[in-house]
């Protein structure tokens, strides 16, 4: 008497005279005797090759779906203008940073930034130069934050904001001033400004100690004070506003 014997599957590829690609299964196993010896080997050979197209396809389908996930994702946290992080990312960041930092009480800073006239920049230049500027505006920006933790971000129309996690009043006046700086130095035309030829841009900074400060809203409302007074002084200028406690 024979005893029945266990099929292993195994998966091969092969190219035809045509070049085209086939697969195959190869079910492979020994038949055994009574005593248990092996007698014959057994191969059950059949063409996969639709069910590996299916698979294929199935799986492409699967990665097309996830990058379109993860763009669908990237295109609602990024400005579409600018290409920097949004409003929405910008409150998400800034609330965890916050916390994060408020547990071991460092310090966190925020800049401000404004367009000066942007307003009297559009109704001269037309918009599409409008946006232009402010492409530059935030690639420039972007270039200056260069630390991995630092977050730029457009706030709305003409505003931009910029996250420093455990940057010092020092810091952050510091890269304030390299940031006005260099928006003045792209020279873009703005004869209707009141400030000067070329456009420039005003800051209101904060550097607050997080255990002290009872939300990341006032830590904006303190930065959007600052720059109140930068745009009442005369513009193109940085104010500061500090903070420890409120």
């Amino acid at each position: 008497m024979y005893q029945g014997c266990n099929l292993r599957p195994n998966e091969y590829r092969g190219v035809r005279q045509d070049q085209s690609i086939f697969d195959i299964e190869v079910n492979s196993g020994f038949i055994h005797s009574a005593n248990g010896q092996p007698t014959k080997m057994v191969f059950i050979v059949r063409d996969i090759t639709e069910r590996k197209l299916a698979e294929q396809k199935i799986q492409e389908l699967v990665q097309q779906l996830e990058i379109e996930k993860n763009t669908a994702e990237l295109n609602s946290i990024t400005d579409s203008l600018t290409g920097l992080a949004n409003r929405r990312y910008f409150d998400e960041a800034l609330r965890t940073e916050f916390y994060r930092l408020k547990r071991s009480g460092s310090t966190l800073s925020l800049i401000m930034i404004d367009v000066d006239y942007f307003k009297k920049f559009n109704d001269s230049y037309g918009h599409l130069a409008g946006d232009d500027c402010l492409r530059l505006v935030g690639t420039t920006l972007k270039t200056i934050v260069g630390r991995a933790p630092d977050i730029v971000a457009r706030y709305g129309g003409e505003e931009f904001v910029v996250i420093l996690p455990e940057t010092d009043e020092n810091g952050v006046k510091s890269l304030g001033e390299r940031i006005r700086k260099a928006v003045e130095e792209l020279a873009i035309p703005h004869s209707a400004s009141d400030t000067a030829e070329y456009v420039t841009v005003s800051l209101g900074v904060v550097t607050v100690y997080t255990n002290g400060l009872a939300s990341p809203e006032k830590v904006v409302a303190l930065a959007d004070e600052a720059l109140y007074c930068a745009k009442k002084g005369g513009r193109n200028q940085i104010a500061v506003a500090t903070a420890t406690c409120c």
